[in-house]
Protein backbone atom coordinates (compact mmCIF):
# COMPACT_ATOMS: atom_id res chain seq x y z
CA UNK A 1 0.00 0.00 0.00
CA UNK A 2 2.50 2.26 0.91
CA UNK A 3 4.68 2.08 -2.27
CA UNK A 4 1.43 2.43 -4.48
CA UNK A 5 0.61 5.87 -2.53
CA UNK A 6 4.62 6.57 -3.13
CA UNK A 7 4.23 5.79 -7.15
CA UNK A 8 0.59 7.73 -7.16
CA UNK A 9 2.19 10.92 -5.03
CA UNK A 10 5.41 10.96 -7.64
CA UNK A 11 3.59 10.67 -10.40
CA UNK A 12 1.17 13.44 -9.09
CA UNK A 13 4.41 15.83 -8.76
CA UNK A 14 5.99 15.32 -12.16
CA UNK A 15 2.26 16.15 -13.59
CA UNK A 16 2.57 19.22 -11.49
CA UNK A 17 6.14 19.89 -11.93
CA UNK A 18 5.48 19.93 -15.65
CA UNK A 19 2.78 21.61 -15.83
CA UNK A 20 4.45 24.44 -13.98
CA UNK A 21 7.55 24.03 -16.51
CA UNK A 22 5.82 24.36 -19.66
CA UNK A 23 3.17 27.19 -19.30
CA UNK A 24 0.47 27.98 -21.86
CA UNK A 25 2.65 28.80 -25.05
CA UNK A 26 -0.31 31.76 -25.94
CA UNK A 27 -1.93 33.53 -23.75
CA UNK A 28 -4.60 35.98 -24.57
CA UNK A 29 -3.91 39.97 -22.51
CA UNK A 30 -7.38 40.41 -22.59
CA UNK A 31 -7.13 43.50 -25.05
CA UNK A 32 -7.06 41.98 -28.56
CA UNK A 33 -3.51 40.79 -28.69
CA UNK A 34 -1.87 37.14 -28.02
CA UNK A 35 1.42 37.16 -26.78
CA UNK A 36 3.30 33.59 -27.77
CA UNK A 37 5.87 33.04 -25.15
CA UNK A 38 7.78 30.51 -27.21
CA UNK A 39 9.00 33.37 -29.75
CA UNK A 40 8.61 36.75 -27.25
CA UNK A 41 6.07 38.12 -30.32
CA UNK A 42 2.62 39.68 -29.68
CA UNK A 43 0.37 38.82 -32.16
CA UNK A 44 -3.47 40.90 -32.94
CA UNK A 45 -6.04 38.36 -31.97
CA UNK A 46 -8.05 39.41 -34.76
CA UNK A 47 -7.25 39.55 -38.59
CA UNK A 48 -7.93 42.56 -40.92
CA UNK A 49 -11.54 40.66 -41.90
CA UNK A 50 -12.34 40.88 -38.11
CA UNK A 51 -11.46 44.54 -37.33
CA UNK A 52 -12.59 46.48 -40.48
CA UNK A 53 -15.44 44.61 -41.27
CA UNK A 54 -14.55 43.38 -44.67
CA UNK A 55 -12.07 41.56 -46.83
CA UNK A 56 -8.71 43.28 -47.72
CA UNK A 57 -9.58 45.42 -51.17
CA UNK A 58 -8.55 43.07 -53.90
CA UNK A 59 -5.99 40.47 -51.17
CA UNK A 60 -2.95 43.46 -52.19
CA UNK A 61 0.19 42.92 -50.64
CA UNK A 62 0.18 47.03 -50.74
CA UNK A 63 -2.96 47.03 -48.70
CA UNK A 64 -1.47 45.23 -46.86
CA UNK A 65 1.28 47.58 -45.94
CA UNK A 66 -1.04 51.08 -45.53
CA UNK A 67 -3.25 48.54 -43.05
CA UNK A 68 0.47 48.07 -40.82
CA UNK A 69 0.22 52.38 -41.42
CA UNK A 70 -3.54 52.84 -40.51
CA UNK A 71 -2.88 50.25 -37.23
CA UNK A 72 0.13 51.93 -36.01
CA UNK A 73 -1.60 55.60 -36.40
CA UNK A 74 -4.76 54.32 -34.27
CA UNK A 75 -2.39 53.32 -31.51
CA UNK A 76 -4.28 49.30 -31.63
CA UNK A 77 -4.49 48.24 -28.51
CA UNK A 78 -1.94 51.11 -27.15
CA UNK A 79 0.93 50.06 -29.34
CA UNK A 80 2.71 51.85 -32.71
CA UNK A 81 5.01 49.44 -33.67
CA UNK A 82 2.69 46.88 -35.84
CA UNK A 83 4.16 45.51 -38.75
CA UNK A 84 3.70 42.63 -40.85
CA UNK A 85 5.42 39.40 -39.76
CA UNK A 86 7.81 36.91 -41.49
CA UNK A 87 6.74 34.04 -43.31
CA UNK A 88 9.23 32.15 -40.53
CA UNK A 89 7.01 34.19 -37.88
CA UNK A 90 3.81 33.16 -39.50
CA UNK A 91 5.27 29.37 -39.61
CA UNK A 92 5.94 29.06 -35.95
CA UNK A 93 1.75 29.39 -35.84
CA UNK A 94 0.90 26.78 -37.85
CA UNK A 95 3.96 24.65 -39.03
CA UNK A 96 3.84 21.93 -36.22
CA UNK A 97 0.16 20.41 -35.91
CA UNK A 98 -0.28 20.72 -31.79
CA UNK A 99 1.03 24.34 -32.13
CA UNK A 100 -1.53 24.70 -34.87
CA UNK A 101 -4.02 23.59 -33.12
CA UNK A 102 -3.16 25.82 -29.77
CA UNK A 103 -3.50 28.69 -32.45
CA UNK A 104 -6.49 27.85 -34.13
CA UNK A 105 -8.23 27.54 -30.62
CA UNK A 106 -7.10 31.50 -29.32
CA UNK A 107 -6.97 33.03 -32.26
CA UNK A 108 -9.91 34.78 -33.61
CA UNK A 109 -9.60 33.40 -37.26
CA UNK A 110 -12.57 34.67 -40.14
CA UNK A 111 -13.98 31.14 -41.41
CA UNK A 112 -12.84 31.89 -44.85
CA UNK A 113 -9.34 33.39 -44.24
CA UNK A 114 -6.82 31.64 -43.77
CA UNK A 115 -3.73 32.80 -45.94
CA UNK A 116 -1.60 35.60 -44.69
CA UNK A 117 1.04 38.12 -46.22
CA UNK A 118 4.27 37.65 -44.65
CA UNK A 119 6.79 41.00 -44.66
CA UNK A 120 8.78 38.39 -47.29
CA UNK A 121 8.95 40.14 -50.63
CA UNK A 122 11.61 37.60 -52.80
CA UNK A 123 10.81 40.04 -55.86
CA UNK A 124 8.86 42.71 -57.69
CA UNK A 125 6.47 40.95 -58.72
CA UNK A 126 6.05 38.46 -55.65
CA UNK A 127 4.97 38.22 -52.24
CA UNK A 128 4.79 35.49 -49.94
CA UNK A 129 1.95 34.71 -47.98
CA UNK A 130 1.57 31.65 -45.22
CA UNK A 131 -1.76 29.51 -45.23
CA UNK A 132 -2.21 28.73 -41.69
CA UNK A 133 -4.77 25.70 -42.10
CA UNK A 134 -1.37 23.71 -44.14
CA UNK A 135 1.84 24.98 -42.59
CA UNK A 136 3.02 26.67 -45.79
CA UNK A 137 4.24 29.53 -47.41
CA UNK A 138 3.38 30.13 -50.76
CA UNK A 139 4.62 33.00 -53.51
CA UNK A 140 2.25 34.25 -55.32
CA UNK A 141 1.79 37.68 -57.19
CA UNK A 142 1.41 40.61 -54.85
CA UNK A 143 -1.84 41.99 -56.83
CA UNK A 144 -4.31 38.71 -57.31
CA UNK A 145 -4.99 38.76 -61.11
CA UNK A 146 -8.48 39.36 -62.14
CA UNK A 147 -8.02 37.49 -64.92
CA UNK A 148 -7.37 34.10 -62.72
CA UNK A 149 -10.61 34.94 -60.37
CA UNK A 150 -12.90 35.27 -63.69
CA UNK A 151 -11.30 31.79 -64.86
CA UNK A 152 -11.77 30.35 -61.46
CA UNK A 153 -7.56 29.94 -61.37
CA UNK A 154 -6.81 29.47 -57.59
CA UNK A 155 -5.32 32.45 -56.25
CA UNK A 156 -5.23 33.32 -52.54
CA UNK A 157 -6.80 36.24 -51.28
CA UNK A 158 -4.38 36.72 -48.40
CA UNK A 159 -5.84 38.54 -44.98
CA UNK A 160 -3.46 40.50 -42.51
CA UNK A 161 -2.79 39.51 -38.37
CA UNK A 162 0.01 41.89 -37.45
CA UNK A 163 2.48 41.15 -34.97
CA UNK A 164 5.11 43.24 -32.93
CA UNK A 165 7.88 42.53 -30.54
CA UNK A 166 7.49 41.93 -26.83
CA UNK A 167 9.83 44.31 -25.12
Amino acid sequence: MKRRLFWIMSLFACAFVATAQHPTRFVDNQDSTITDTQTKLMWMKYEYVNIEGHELPGGSYDKALLWVKTMNRRKHAGYADWRLPSAKELLSLCKVKETRRQYLKIFEQHEKYDEFWSSNRPGKYVATFVWTNGGCAVSQDPEPAEWAKQYDFPVAIPSVRLVRNVK
